[in-house]
């Protein structure tokens, strides 16, 4: 059964935080080296400072900070156990479109709310990966889980129920003046609201009991709080700090992840290798690329070749999904002719096509998005996907609200 609850949350104060778009950051896994840099600049107490650190003892740097800011009243507790409804309002550009839905609105929203999720082993059934972990990261988010005694940020989790899915469902809480309410450098607008109310509270554990739930981003963190739980097997220490959404929603986006490819060898053996597992047609340009992939056969791609942009397809596939049968068949066919590639992982299309334009790359492959469906069944089946199969957007910032741990 899956068990959630509501916390006492810490959160930046409304009365001391003037301009939380300088203190609220996407997640420590995807803030580049450059964008750390200029977070850290905006405000001594951008959030970045506490999820990554840097130097000696960095993350006991971490805590001293959380505490003095605790200190300082700038972050505080909530006087009352709340769940955090959230909602996120978006535009994608013309190629974050790109094999979209074509019936997707200019404006989408996101809702979903922040809970404490009881932390089970993926053997159970509650909880179910779509990804591989890496010991690494999951050593680092543990040393600062224990250094700041909580959670510093929250796993986003997915379940397949229309609850909070459609825009009238509990329509009087979210028209409340939010909590917090800001726009982010990336366009995004972002709104929540402390809410303890009692039937919300009662009809989510409710709806959400029966269900399991998918984990959509946060695997390392997941991984990491569920061994803390059973290395400190006490109090809220036995949760995970998580937002959970209804997959059955429109603002439910996954961007797709493009792949661009360099080899040891010359292009053009390439391209003579790749013609004999792959079929090639030539296309004007990228809208009639869209079209040929968007009602394509299963493991159907772009191809952006030195000779110009081709719609492509596997010749034998085997496996049920694109990115299967690009990384269990393409690329290793590849790898053991040429050597290992340089892999370089994409979202923008221009990027791609102007990679081996100039030379920079052998070729790229545009990937069609995954669905939830997809995220859903490999879950199920208990496998996973490959790298990067799964962007979904907009992501979920951290410190908006942490869980500290209580007794």
């Amino acid at each position: 059964m899956t068990e959630i609850r509501a916390f006492k949350g810490w959160r930046y104060s409304q009365a001391k935080a003037s301009d939380y778009s300088k203190l609220i950051v996407p997640p420590y896994d995807v803030i580049s080296d450059q964008e750390l840099s200029e977070m850290k600049k905006l405000d001594s107490h951008n959030f970045s400072h506490v999820i990554l650190a840097e130097g000696e003892n960095k993350h006991q740097k971490a805590s001293r900070l959380l505490e003095s800011m605790k200190k300082e009243d700038l972050v505080v507790q909530e006087s009352r156990p709340c769940f955090y409804l959230y909602r996120q309002t978006f535009k994608l550009n013309r190629w974050e479109k790109f094999c979209q839905d074509p019936t997707l609105p200019d404006q989408l929203s996101r809702v979903g709310f922040f809970a404490l999720v009881k932390l089970h082993d993926y053997s159970d059934k509650v909880i179910l990966p779509h990804e591989k972990t890496f010991a690494g990261p999951k050593a680092d988010r543990y040393d600062l889980m224990t250094m700041a005694r909580g959670q510093m940020e929250p796993v986003f989790l997915g379940y397949d129920s229309d609850f909070l899915g459609s825009p009238s469902e509990f329509k009087a809480l979210f028209s409340q003046k939010p909590d917090v309410g800001f726009k982010d450098q990336f366009g995004v607008t972002h709104e929540m609201w402390a809410c303890s109310d009692e039937e919300f509270a009662q009809r989510a554990k409710s709806e959400i009991k029966n269900l399991p739930l998918f984990i959509l981003d946060g695997h390392h963190r997941y991984e990491t709080a569920l061994k803390y739980s059973k290395d400190h097997p006490e109090g809220t220490a036995r949760y995970v700090l998580a937002q959970l959404i209804p997959f059955q929603q429109q603002g439910t986006v996954i961007l797709p992840t493009h792949r661009v490819l360099k080899w040891p060898a010359p292009p053009e053996k390439i391209t003579d290798f790749l013609y004999k597992h792959m079929s090639f047609e030539l296309v004007d340009n990228l809208e009639q690329l869209e079209t040929r992939m968007r009602s394509g056969a299963r493991a159907s791609f772009g191809a952006i070749l030195p000779q110009g942009i081709y719609y492509s397809c596997v010749k034998r596939s085997t496996e049920n999904l694109d990115l299967d049968n690009l990384h269990k068949l393409i690329i290793p066919a590849l790898t053991e002719k040429f050597g290992e590639p340089r892999i370089t992982y994409v979202k923008s299309i221009e990027e791609c096509v102007d990679s081996v334009k100039k030379g920079a790359a052998d070729l790229a492959f545009l990937v069609r998005p995954s669905t939830h469906k997809e995220v859903m069944s490999t879950a199920n089946q208990g496998l996973v996907m490959p790298h990067k199969s799964t962007f979904f957007f907009p992501k979920v910032p951290s410190g908006l609200v942490i869980h500290c741990f209580e007794k």
